[in-house]
This record gives C-alpha cells, structure tokens and sequence, in this order.
C-alpha cells in the first residue's frame, strides 16, 4: 500500500506538472501550437444545401486559430465513398489562403459514407511529416470530423488506432449523423457534437474552441529501471480551475495522499467501487462540473481480480460521460481491467507500482567557438567537464549536448549521441575547437531551439524533464539576440549565461531565465569560480522547477492602482473612481485570484485597501464607492512613488511576487509632479513592477513617457550639430553628450540606427545611419569626430541636405519600414537662410525634430524647427549633459508614435484599378499576385492605410470600397476571393471617372481633406475605347498619383513587381505598356544618380541576352540622361569583367539606348561575381570614369545574375557598401539566395525573375501488380531525376501520381516548398498495386487534378508544364482524347515504357520525339541523361518562343 500512494504522490505531481506545461501553451491564442485536420462529409448527406454551414462552420473555426507555419496548421479532407485530399496540413502557409481554400470548396456527392475507410485515409495520408504533420516533432494532432450521416463500414477498430496514434478526434454531426457513433469516433464521449439541423452548426464552435485548443491527447513516459509506463493524458481545465487546484487544492490533496491508510477486507468488489464513484464522488452533488462541460477522467489501480462484474458499471460510468484508466498489478485480470477503460489503448498494466519522480535534466553546453576563444579553449573544455563530473548521467536521468557557435553552428554531440558518463567525458576531453570569426550568438539560440531540444535529439522536453541551456561567450554578438532568447523561455529552456571577458553583459542577461543566472569572470582563467554557483543553479531547476516555471504564467494578478488626490482633480474624481470600477469588473477578484489595491496620493500617500484586504469583487466595489477625495496642493509622484513599493508591494500587504505573480502599477494623474520621479521609477522597475500611466492634459507627458513606457528599440536618429567656429572650444562637450545618448539607446540591426552631420557654412556627414551596427562602433566613430569648422550657419541649407542625403534609404533610414525618424538640431545662433521650406519637407516626410540652442539661438527658429515644439535652451554646450535626460526622454517617447504629424504621414489611401475585361483574363492571377504584394507592405486599421479594388472592362464594378474593411486580413481575403469580371471594350476613361466619383470622396472612406495621400494603380492591357486625357488631369489636380501599369502577359507584371522595390528606392515609377516593358522615372528636382548595369554576358545567358538587352533600352529610353543628371554604366562579366561604356561615354538618352541595343554577350564561364563587383569599384565608379560621389550623385549598382558566383562577392560588396554604393540584385533560378541577400544593400533588394526556365514536373507512374518488382528502380529514377532539378516554390514543382484501375496522387505541385521534402516524400514511396491499368483515365485525372492552379500548376504564368509518364503495359481504357487535351492544354508529355508496353500507344501518348522504352525498370539509369535533355529541350523551346515574341516586339518598334 505505501508503493501505491507513493504512485498516487508522484503521479499527482506529473499530473500537475504536464497540466501547467500545457496550461502555458494555451493561455493565449499565439502559443497554440497544433496540427488541425478537417474530416468532412462530401455525400448527400450533407447536401449542396448544407455546404455553406459547413463551410462557415469550419471557418469560424479557423478563424480563430493563429494560422502559420511554426504555430497552427491546416488540412482538408474530403469522403464519402473514397477519401479525397482537399489539401495537407503544409499546403497553406497563412490563414488567408485556407480561407480561400474552403471558401472553394464543392462537394464530392454520393450516396455511400465509409467513415472508417476515411478515418485511416487521414492516419495513413494526413498524420505524416512528408504531409506536414509535426506529430513527430511533439506537436498535437487534431482531427476534426464533420458529417451528416452513418458510416457504412466499421468504425471503432479505426477510431481507436486513430486515438492510439496520439490524435485527438473532435467528432462533430448533424442531420442523419448516428450520435452512438460519435460518441464512439470521439477520443472521449465529450469532444462529440451533434445538431438536429447544419443551420445550428456554427453555434458549436463557442463550445468547442476551449477543447480544440486545450485538451491533450500526448503520451508521457514514467521511466523506472526496465518498465515502461505510457499513459495517454488528457487534460482540459479552466483558467480559474487551474488556480484552485494548483495553488490551494494541490497540497491538500498530496496531504490526504500521505496519511491514506489501507481500508482492510478480504473481497475486492470493483464493480461495487465503480458504482459508488459514479452515484455518489462523479455527481454534482460533490462538485463534479460535468454540466459544465468539464472532463471527467476516473482512474482505477487494482491489484487483484474483481469478485463482481465490472462491465455494466463501466458501461454506466462511460454513457455518463466519464473517461476511466485502468492500471493493473500483480494478480489484476486484464480482461476486466481493459473492461474498465475507456478503450483497450487507456488500460496498462505494470509488474509493480513505482515511485516515479523526475529528476532527470536535459543540459546543452553553447559553447563560443569563435577565434576570440580559442586561446582559452582549452580552460573551455576543462570547465564543461568539470560541470559534467558532477552530474547524474546514469541511464534515465541528466542527458548532455555540446554545440560551438561562431559565425554558425555545430554540434559537437546530441543529447542522445552518448547516454553513459564516460562516453560523455571521453567526447568532452577530445573536443576541437570551431574557429570562425564572428560571433551570431542569436542565430546559435535559434539553432539549438530548433535542431537540439527536439525528441529526435533525445530531448525529454514533452515528457517534463527540464530542458536546460548553459550559454559561454566571450564576445558581443553581431545578430539579434531577444527574439531567439524568448522563443527558448516559450519553450520551457531556462538559459544560464557564463561572460568571459569582452562578452556584453546586457547580451547575457537577455540569454538568461532569470539574473540569477547569469555569471562573468574577466579571463577563462578564472571559469572555476562560476563552477559552484553552475552546478547549484543546475540543482535549484531539477528541484523546484514548478517555481521557476510559475514565474511565466499570468494566471493572476496583483494591481495597484495610484490616483491623484490632489485639488487638480476635485472635478474629475468621480470619473476616476469610475474608471477604477471598470477596470476592476474586467478582473477575476479572489483570494488565489487577482487582487487589487487602491491608493490615494497628493503631498502624502494614503492607502484606501491593501491587497489582502478584500478577496471579493463586490467588496471591492463597495470601498471605491466609498472613496473620499483626499485633496493637497502639492503633486508629490516620486513619494507616492515610494510609499506603494515599500509599504503596498510587499508581502505583508498581500503582493505575491515572491510566487512569480505578475506586479502591476497604474498610475492616474492630473499634474506635474513637484518631486523627482525618476529614482523612484526605476526602482520600481528594478523590483519587475510593471508601470501603466493614465494622464489628463495636465499631466507632464514627457516625464511620463520616459518613464511608463516600454522602449521599442527601433528608432533612425541624426544628430545634426552646430561645427560652426563658434563651438570650437565647446566641441569636447558635444561630443560627450552625443555619446551619452548612443550608449542609451539600444543600437544594433534592426533596433536604433545613429548619424551624425555636422553644419557650418556647408553640411558634412561623419556617419550615415547604416555606417555602424553595434553602439560600440557609434561611440568610437564619436569619440574620434573632428571638429568641422565654418564662419556662418545655414541652417536650412543643412536641414535640406539632411532630407536628401540622410534620411534616405541608401543612408539607411528606414522610413518606409514605418521606422520613425528623429532629428535633433544643436545650434548656437541664428540661420543665414531661411529653415522653413526645409523643416516643411522633412515634416511632410514623417520626421520629428527636436532643437537644443544656446542663448544666441533664436528661439523662433528653434520653435519653426522643432516637432510640436519641442526645444531647449542651455547657455552654453558644456551644460548639455544637464538635459541629456530630457532629451533621451523625448528621442524614446517617439517609438510609441503618437506624434499626430509622424501618424497623418504615414497613411495613404491605395486603390487598384484592375482591367477586368476579356483581354487580362490570362495574367489576372499576375495581377492579383501583384495587389497582394502591396497589400502585405501596407499598415492597415481604422486610422492606417486603407485599399480599395475596382475593376473595370465596358462598365466598371467596385469590389470593395475604402471603408469596407479595417484590417488587412479581410482586405486580402477579399482580394483573394475576387473573380475575373470579363467583359469587352475597355472604357478606361470611364473607369477613372468612377474613382473620382465614388472611390476616393469621404463617403466611401477618401480622406484627402486629411492631407493623407491619394494612390492609384491602373491596370491596363489594349488601348481605351474612350477618351481618358481629360480625367487624368482631374485626378491629378485633386492630388491623386496614378501608376499606371500594363497586364499585356504576366511576366512583364511580375518584372514590375520585382523592380517596384528597386524603384522605391530610386522614386521610379513603373510602367508596362501593351507592347513592351517600359520604365520611366518621377523625376525628384535636386536628385542625380550614377547607376552601374552589372550584367551575367557568360555562356549561361546567351540564349536569352536578347530580353535582358530590350529590358535595358526600355529603363535608359526613360531615364533623364544628362552631364548634370542621371549617368549608365553597362559592365558585362563572366570570369573577367568588362566594360561596355562608363558613367561618362554618354551623355544622352539616343547614345545610350543606341549602346544597350548594340551589346553582344560577352562569353565565357564560371562566373566570378567578386571579380566583378572589385572591378566596378576600381574602374567604374572613379572621378576618372564619371562618378560623382564627391558632387553628391547617389551611386547605386544593379546586378544581373544567372547563376551562383565561382569566388566570394561578399568582401567587395561589403567593402562598396561600406562606401554608400547601393546594391540590388536580380537572379535567376540558379542563383543563390543567401549569396543574393550577401550583395544587396538590404535583403528586400534581392528579387528573382520567373526566367521560364522554372518547371511544372508531374510523374505518372505505373502502379500496378505488373510494377512490383521493378517499383524499387522506378522510385530511384525519381529521386535521381529530380535530385539534378532546382526544386522550391519559386523554382521548379514536383508531383507524383501512381495508377492502375484507378489514379491516387501521392502528392501535388504544391505539397512541398523544399527539395528535400519532396525527395523524402519520394523515398517513402510505397507500391500501390492492382489491376488493370487505365491509362487514359489517369491522363484524365492529370488534367483535372495536377495541372490546375489549386494543386500548384502556375501555367496561368506561362510556365512549361511536363507530364513524365512511365508505364510497363498496355491500356485498357481509350488513351487518345485525354492524351490530345493535355497535349492542347499546353502540357508536354515525356513517355517512358518497358517491352510489355505498347510502343505506339506511348508514342501517340508522348509529344514529338519525346518517348523512351527500356526492357524493364531497372535499366531506367541508362535513359537517365536523355530524359533529362528532353526535359531541358521542352524548357529552351519555351524560351525561344518567349524571345522570338520579344524580338518581334522589338521589330515592330522600330518600325
């Protein structure tokens, strides 16, 4: 009996354990992680009527899921008689596109239901990683199963694999649907649903949405010597019953565990104990929530056979509902034990009860393994071993991983590679040290998360063994670091950071759980000393992780809410209490529960209630009606301050922070505060106290947003400082307070950005925004500033030069990332010229200024200058360090952008003009792909951009106007769902009128009265029946910018795409016309640009050089060339680069595009990408060959190329960066990403064009019982062909299909996005088998089924579509007609047959020339390399006709 309760003890300890685990991954709707497949009913039980409830139902569902790869993800089954793929779980990528999908969704009919055979459809089909399943991963499984009918096959042997697979089944029915038999398919009686009518099916998704996303259905393990425990734990408890039980009832209960004692007696009545639990424990009564929807789970141990039946009262206590466990030992019958089960899957029995308790640890060592550590690797390996010798590495206990990281990642050893101490210690003593030169702690984070603590690297994360990090650095990082720290605290890893020397100790504190955790030592010298203090951390986690967890659950709150009592607010107190009741009514009041404390403050504070006063909401309630206003004249914030954190915050006033629950502040007041606030503040913030601060107009804003506001980090601020003669002596003081703010702010890629220009008679920049990417490259760069020098001030001059040369995107503003953008102007004296037309264009672009001048400034000046204004005054620089706070407070506020000019500018209203008419149907999915891309660039709500889509052909028809949607996720659902009008003539004319008339007026959502600006994009293909001249020009002088953009074939729409974001860049507009791709350029007044061609002339392009060279003669025909304007450079390279004509050969529009249309390829291969970016930069962009970097002119690179560079580019493209040259990159399929990303400027710089040589690839394979030998060189042949292909969702797609009497698609175009998850999908294929082989069915079946756009097919863009069949006999079905319509569809056909296969009907079958027969399969390898260059033939044929139509374009212009 002491073994029992012992299991009783350690058992409701996991219990609790695994219920908080997955109580913190479902607290909010983000952390959902879950794998969702929908089962649904296409029969005639359902009904074409019912569909739309169906749908709807379904949506609602997904609605509310957090739809994204890494999060939920979506899969769609269909059945009746046979099940069919909607599609898998890793089709869909976002929520807007599985909207889409089911909002298509048209049913299968029939008259024939086999649930059964579609439940295993899913297991077998659904459930798997080539799918997209994350099962294996640890990820729940959940199957959803709608039906209006009963199955016509068996179902509960099914159900139950299902359930034994760890796949949770939600059953849900109406109409005809059998309610035994969801209660059956279910995985517990209460996840099954039935409506009387499909019309009542949407109000199920509020019941069911709490169990979708909380119930578990995991398998835990319970190790102890050789026996094994699995237990398929379900869990579902509310957010309040957590509290309770976890907090209050949890010691109680392990207190009645102890002092069980054994009841006595001779008969074991099982079935008698059974029915007790359920008339009397199990009913409401004695406080089972089962009518509320609550789980009920009874777990039975026995040791012996039951004297009396067990069956009825199990049957009894199951029909009510309850889920029972049966747990047998020693003399237990099994029988009756799996009697008592929910299923034979819930029944386990066990030579002996065992004290289970998990003491196990799963410890990962990131070590630094860059060159900085190599000097002290050694002391490195020393340590770890040290640390390990002290661990319990026995079987089942602590499991160790070593990883290095420098500029990437390696592991040394897994957490399952070595599971005995020696092993261990032996693999730590002959560790090599890495090597590399930079130090990417972030990405190291990122690397461990996803390939160390997972179950395939023998991590025991889902079985609650703690999962432990031990970061050792000794440099800074040079990524990003918060984003991949906190995603490791969502995954439960408490990180324990070791600094040696350099390492920055804010970095390590971001890595570790908790400060405590975080050591430093000067050399790796001195790492024993962090030994002690290690290995004890190491203990505390493996002894009271529950604590250290709890610290992350906001189940409760403790609030403090601080009103100004002072007379300020005599009038408005009754609104404050107001306030305060609405804000405690949203709480959950209670004694485990959220608490609340009110405080009055004026001169004094003075306490209404303390946190443990009242423990009821009405209590509450009560003392706020009761509240007194307390009156003073003085506003003393920073004592009030104090008096909560030393008096209301503790623990005798009822805070619980020391049990890890959240301490929250909201602070009401009406003035500014007489005494200092800020040393209270920050100890408030010291002691995790989070402030929140409600202000009336009085308050002092910026005293508040300094201090109550969160920091978002992500700022571009130009210091723009007086270098005049007048600040010669005070230089060294500007220089310090410069200095102090880079060390505040938080600097680094993607945080702060600093520049500094200094001003005199001239501007001059010391460093750009982008120059520095650490705070410690912008305070060495200031230290070492030179003062600049000068007699007179212009002011203006040097704001204009600021907006022109600083706050643009080749200087690394950000400002059209929305980043915002500060200006802060120090100034000693009054302008020579006039600030106003400057200040008023840097305004008009978003950013915010602040002046700081002396007492010769003008105050007017400074005030004109500044945002709002914001300016001060020092009497001279050396007393700027005494606003230096001030200043930070202003330059922090901004990140919360509330500024209303940083706001108004930074929405538009966009509408999208689409020809709808009969001549765009085939590059309408071009469009659409367009409208979306600008879409997900735009900030839409309520008070942010807002879109509009109308489309016109005769008429013109809005699909929704300005104000239809406030978010983006309807926008683009809506885009999504939008259908081709059709229609002809094209009234163009007629189509912008209804954009003036009924788009862009207040009443359907323009604001142009606002001053936000007015878009339009046009889409047109032929010439306007109509005239348009007239209402263009209205348009305009309304305000309106109109893009106009041709739809003549989709290529030239995805080019725009491609170049819309170079052009945003160079404020280029583009155009593509009817007849060819046009570009021109909005022209800006004082811009000039150098701009380098940089194009691939090898070997790999010639084919298609001829529409590389029309695509540069129709950029220059509309370029504004001139000595003083814009200048080309063409450089052609291969392995050697050469110079086709410099910057300054030209200087003229005609010679220039008479140059372009002379190029010829060069020739030659490799290429060396390096060799030629170094050759630009020695011969181009010299003063010698045209530059005028020195004259201002904007110095930009566009390189084209086809392949992957021979050499590294990245330290010549580094190194013209580093000078201000702008990079962009266009590729081609074979170019790689990471090294495109590596050249451009910025990462968004990279495109790659839809060259044609991208390939639709479906294989139709012979799976027949004549196939079943030779299956195993079939699928080889597969996996070799493909293996030599550029397979992604941007390169090349893959299907395979298998047939004999019927066709079954293993998987689509758009299955998979990765080479090598097609390749694995390959690999584990698995013979079909059957007879007889209808070929022309399954041509059919690829006609209707593969290549069309929902499975992938992109032949809407022009894309070769190829059908590579391969079969071993002859049909028995017609082949002819679904061969010619496939053939007609554009579809190419590779056949492919062995000597039982009719020769001529594979040649009628193939296209010309395109067939191949061997004796049997496993002479495929000799054919290899000639199907392949069929393959490459069908591509290059494509092309051809894609260049020849260029030609003649080309031809017709001329002529």
């Amino acid at each position: 009996f002491f073994k029992i309760t012992n299991f009783l003890f350690s058992f409701i300890y996991l219990v609790n354990y695994i219920a908080l685990f997955f109580v913190i991954l479902v607290l909010s709707t983000q952390k959902v992680v879950r794998d969702f497949v929908f089962l649904v009913d296409g029969s005639n039980y359902v009904g074409n009527a019912n569909l739309p409830a169906v749908r709807d139902f379904i949506s609602s569902i997904v609605n509310r899921l957090d739809v994204r790869p890494e999060r939920v993800r979506i899969g769609l089954i269909q059945f009746a008689e046979r099940p069919r793929t909607v599609f898998y779980l890793n089709t869909h990528s976002t929520k807007q596109d599985v909207l889409a999908s089911i909002a298509q969704l048209q049913l299968i009919g029939g008259n024939v239901l086999r649930t059964g055979a579609a439940l295993q459809f899913a297991l077998a089909n659904h459930f798997q990683d080539s799918a997209g399943s994350r099962g294996s991963q640890g990820v729940q499984q959940v199957l959803v199963l709608i039906t209006g009918g009963q199955s016509q096959d068996e179902v509960k042997r099914v159900a139950d694999q299902v359930a034994l697979a760890g796949v949770l089944t939600f059953a849900v029915g109406a109409g005809q649907a059998a309610e035994t038999e969801l209660r059956t398919v279910a995985f517990v009686p209460n996840l099954a649903y039935y409506e009387q009518s499909f019309a009542t099916l949407p109000t199920v998704v509020e019941q069911m949405m709490t169990p979708l996303i909380t119930v578990v259905g995991e398998p835990c393990e319970l190790l102890h010597n050789s026996v094994m425990l699995i237990i398929y734990f379900v869990h579902y408890i509310s957010h309040n019953a957590l509290t309770c039980c976890f907090f209050s009832f949890f010691k109680e209960v392990l207190t009645a565990i102890r002092g069980l004692s054994p009841a006595g007696g001779r008969s074991l009545n099982t079935g008698a104990a059974l029915k007790f639990m359920k008339d009397t424990i199990l009913s409401s009564a004695y406080g089972s929530r089962a009518s509320q929807n609550v789980a009920q789970f009874l777990i039975v141990l026995t040791g012996g056979k039951s004297r009396d039946s067990v069956k009825e009262p199990a049957r009894d206590l199951k029909t009510e509902g309850v889920v029972p466990f049966g747990v047998g030992v020693k003399n237990a019958d099994p029988k009756q034990i799996e009697d008592i089960s929910h299923n034979p899957s819930f029944a386990f029995t066990v030579k002996e009860f065992i004290h289970a308790t998990v003491k196990a640890k799963d410890i990962v060592f990131l070590l630094d393994g860059s060159d900085d550590a190599k000097n002290g690797f050694s002391a490195i390996r020393n340590f770890v071993e040290r640390v390990v010798e002290k661990l319990s590495l026995e079987e089942g206990k602590d499991r160790v991983s070593v990883v290095q990281y420098s500029d990437d990642s390696t592991v040394n050893f897994y957490l399952n590679t070595y599971l005995r101490k020696e092993d261990i210690l032996n693999a730590i003593k002959v560790l090599k040290h890495k090597g590399g030169r930079g130090a990417k702690i972030g990405a190291a984070l990122q690397f461990v998360r996803h390939q160390v603590f997972t179950s395939s690297s023998g991590s025991r994360r889902l079985q609650g063994v703690p999962q432990i990090l031990i970061l050792l650095s000794s440099s800074p990082s040079s990524d990003g670091m918060t984003g991949p720290a906190m995603a490791l605290r969502d995954l439960e890893v408490v990180s324990m950071s070791i600094g040696v020397g350099n390492a920055d100790p804010n970095q390590l504190n971001t890595v570790a759980f908790q400060p405590s955790f975080t050591h430093q030592v000067s050399s790796f010298d001195d790492l024993y000393e962090v030994e002690p203090r290690l290995v004890s951390s190491l203990k505390s986690v493996s002894t009271d992780l529950g604590t250290i967890s709890t610290t992350e659950i906001p189940n409760t709150v403790d609030v403090v809410i601080l009103l100004d009592g002072s007379d300020n607010t005599r009038d408005g107190f009754p609104l404050m209490c107001l306030f305060v009741q609405r804000m405690v009514d949203k709480l959950n009041i209670g004694d485990s529960r959220d608490r609340v404390s009110v405080v009055q403050y004026s001169t004094q504070a003075q306490v209404h209630f303390l946190l443990n006063t009242h423990f009821l909401k009405q209590d509450v309630f009560n003392s706020i009606k009761s509240l007194q206003h307390q009156g003073g004249s003085h506003l003393n914030i920073g004592a009030a301050l104090d008096f909560i954190k030393n008096h209301v915050f503790i623990t005798s006033s009822g805070s619980r922070y020391l049990e890890g629950v959240p301490q929250i502040l909201i602070l009401v007041t009406g003035g500014r505060s007489q005494d200092d606030v800020r040393g209270p503040a920050a100890a408030l913030k010291q002691e995790k106290i989070v402030p929140f601060c409600v202000g009336t107009q009085t308050a002092d804003i910026k005293l508040l947003h300094f201090f109550f506001t969160a920091d978002s980090g992500k700022r571009d601020v130009v210091l723009l400082i007086d270098g005049s003669d007048n600040t010669r002596r005070s230089f060294s003081s500007v220089q310090k307070f410069v200095q102090l703010l880079a060390e505040r702010l938080n600097i680094g890629n993607n945080r702060d950005q600093m520049s500094v220009v200094q001003y005199g008679d001239t501007a001059t920049v010391d460093f750009f925004l982008n120059t520095h990417s650490s705070r410690e490259e912008v305070t060495d760069s200031v230290k070492r500033l030179r003062h600049k020098g000068g007699r007179s001030l212009y002011i203006g001059a040097a704001l204009q030069y600021v907006n022109d040369n600083v706050f643009t995107v080749l200087s690394g503003s950000r400002h059209l990332e929305r980043v915002p953008q500060i200006l802060v102007l120090l100034s000693t004296g009054r302008s020579r010229d006039d600030v106003r037309g400057p200040v008023k264009v840097l305004k008009e672009k978003g950013v915010i200024s602040l002046s700081i001048g002396t007492t010769n400034a003008d105050t007017l000046e400074l005030q004109t200058v500044s945002h709002q204004p914001n300016n001060f005054f020092v009497a001279n620089f050396e007393e700027l360090s005494t606003i230096s706070e001030d200043v930070l407070s202003f330059i922090k506020g901004v990140s919360i952008k509330q500024g209303p000019a940083y706001v108004s500018v930074l929405r538009s209203n966009v509408a999208f003009l689409v020809d709808g008419s009969d001549d765009s149907r085939n590059g309408f999915e071009a469009i659409r792909g367009f409208v979306q891309k600008v879409i997900e660039n735009l900030k839409i709500e309520e008070n942010g951009d807002r879109v509009a889509l109308v489309q016109y052909s005769q008429d013109t028809t809005a699909n929704f106007y300005l104000n239809s949607y406030s978010n983006k996720n309807d926008v683009m659902s809506s885009v999504r769902s939008v259908k081709h009008k059709g229609g002809r003539p094209q009234n163009s004319g007629s189509a912008l009128r209804f954009i003036r008339d009924y788009i862009f007026t207040p009443s359907s959502g323009g604001r142009h009265q606002e001053g936000i600006p007015q878009i339009l994009y046009m889409f047109c293909g032929d010439r306007s029946n109509d005239d348009i001249r007239g209402v263009s020009q209205a348009l305009r002088e309304k305000g309106i910018k109109i893009f106009t953009i041709g739809t003549t074939n989709a290529f030239a729409v995805q080019f725009m795409l491609m170049l819309s974001i170079i052009l945003k860049y160079f404020e280029i507009t583009v155009s593509l016309t009817k007849h060819c791709t046009i570009f021109f350029l909005v022209q800006t007044l004082t811009t000039k640009r150098d701009i380098v061609f940089l194009i691939d002339g090898s070997d790999d392009v010639r084919n298609h050089f001829t529409a590389l060279r029309e695509f540069l003669a129709s950029l220059v025909n509309k370029l504004d060339i001139g000595h003083n304007k814009d200048q080309i450079a063409v450089v052609q390279f291969s392995n050697t680069a050469v110079t086709n004509f410099n910057l300054n050969t030209f200087t003229s529009a005609d010679k220039v595009t008479n140059a372009v249309q002379n190029l010829r390829p060069q020739g030659g291969r490799p290429q060396y990408i390096g060799l030629a970016l170094q050759f630009v930069k020695d011969n181009v962009l010299t003063p010698k060959n045209g530059s005028r970097e020195s004259e201002g002119a904007k110095q930009i690179i566009v390189l084209l190329a086809s392949g992957r560079s021979r050499d590294s580019p990245r330290g010549p493209a580094s190194t013209l960066k580093n000078a201000g040259v702008a990079i962009f990159v266009i590729g081609s399929r074979l170019t790689d990403n990471i090294e495109m990303e590596a050249i451009a400027s910025q990462t968004n710089y990279t495109y790659k064009v839809p060259d044609f040589y991208n390939l639709d690839i479906a294989f139709l394979v012979d799976g027949s019982d004549n196939t079943r030998r030779g299956f195993q060189a079939l699928r080889d042949f597969l996996y070799n062909v493909i293996a030599n292909l550029a397979v992604g969702v941007n390169n090349d797609r893959i299907s395979v299909i298998q047939y004999s009497n019927v066709p079954v698609a293993n998987f689509y175009l758009n299955s998979f996005s990765k080479k090598e998850d097609v390749l694995s999908a390959v690999k584990g294929l698995t013979h079909r088998g059957g007879r007889p082989l209808n070929t022309g069915s399954a041509l059919r079946y690829v006609t209707n089924n593969i290549f069309v756009t929902s499975s992938g097919s992109r032949h809407t863009e022009g894309l070769p579509q190829i059908l590579i069949m391969l079969t071993s006999g002859k049909s028995k079905d017609n082949t002819e007609e679904p061969a010619n319509i496939l053939k007609n569809n554009g579809v190419s056909i590779i056949g492919i047959g062995t000597q039982n296969s009719d020769s001529n009907e594979i040649k009628n079958i193939s296209s010309e020339k395109e067939s191949f027969s061997v004796a049997d399969f496993t002479y495929l390898p000799n054919i290899q390399e000639q199907v392949e260059a069929a393959i490459k033939t069908i591509s290059l044929r494509k092309k051809d006709e894609e260049e020849k139509t260029v030609q003649d374009i080309g031809k017709s212009r001329v002529q």
